[in-house]
């Protein structure tokens, strides 16, 4: 009796020599691992048939390739016009071909000399506003059911096409993604939206170690961006504030969204003196949520903390 065949599987989109523009995809391919991968090869597969797989895609978008320094110092990057044509043509590709067990990161390559990590989009509806919704469109056309992002500005036009992804299972906004906490508010109307996974490293605001609690309470309403900001350990919250908006907004999702289950982790574990302080701050908040989403009526059980 002959040994049963492995499904076959793919490390890349080619052979190793040759034009990648005239590769096909092998007729039996079933899993496709890619990492690191930039989206111009993926487009130039369109022509291959169309089979489902399960695609592991990891997409990273590359500094002086698709991305550009923003016009103020410091200020992170920006998305080119012709990066965003590259994600929507990939995304035609993937449309069709993603099974159940697919998934999509994008990630971003940091600008040398920028403090931001974080790259904005393209353009907005609205005149000088910017947002990825260009290309988060053609992905939700194409039906990936489990995203990850890293490394975006994401505004609440973002977070409306979001709402829109018909085949959305699972959302990861990972690390170092600057978006108003109340954008998480529409994605229960993504229709068949199961897990969301949300970093709380960005969520914690940098204080100063003198700063009372008056202060704290009216903190981000007025600030100086020339005054001198530190960790001080005087400070009872070694340094570090979760502010209040949290709690709300996650007690809304899980009461919006009946089938709903939210995941907050942290990424990393620098300074953890600090994180300590910052853990404890968490639980206080999460256990607050529970409660209040119980009063509610509400299923606490699908509130989880990964540490």
């Amino acid at each position: 009796m002959s040994k049963p065949k492995s499904k076959p599987k793919s490390k890349g989109a080619g052979p190793a020599s040759g034009d990648w523009r005239s590769w096909q995809l092998p007729p039996k391919l079933a899993e496709v691992e890619l990492r690191a991968q930039t989206p111009e090869p993926l487009a130039a597969l369109r022509s291959s048939p169309v089979r489902l797989a399960t695609w592991c895609l990891s997409m990273r978008l590359k500094e002086d390739v698709h991305l550009q320094a923003t016009a103020d110092p410091g200020g992170g990057g920006e998305l080119t016009p012709e990066a965003e044509a590259a994600v929507c043509a990939a995304a035609e590709f993937l449309a069709g071909r993603m099974d159940s067990k697919s998934s999509l990161s994008l990630l971003m390559t940091a600008l040398e000399d920028e403090d931001s990590l974080t790259v904005v989009g393209v353009g907005g509806r609205d005149p000088g506003s910017r947002s990825h919704t260009g290309w988060l469109e053609a992905v939700g056309r194409a039906g990936v059911p489990h995203i990850r992002l890293y490394c975006l500005a994401l505004g609440p036009q973002d977070f409306e096409v979001l709402a829109r992804h018909t085949g959305l299972k699972c959302l990861v906004l990972s690390q170092d993604n600057e978006y108003p906490l109340s954008g998480l508010l529409l994605l229960p109307l993504a229709p068949r939206l199961e897990t969301l996974e949300l970093a709380v490293n960005d969520w914690f605001k940098r204080v100063r170690a003198e700063m009372g609690q008056e202060e704290l309470e009216n903190w981000g309403e007025e600030e100086d961006e020339d005054e001198e900001w530190e960790v001080g350990v005087q400070h009872p919250e070694g340094g570090y504030v979760l502010p209040p908006e949290p709690r709300g907004v996650l007690t809304a999702l899980l009461c919006m969204g009946r089938r709903l289950k939210v995941v907050v982790f942290k990424i990393g574990n620098d300074e953890p003196d600090l994180w300590e302080l910052r853990d404890a701050q968490l639980d206080a908040v999460l256990t607050q949520v529970r409660s209040g989403v119980e009063a509610l009526g509400g299923d606490s059980l699908r509130l989880e903390a990964r540490k």
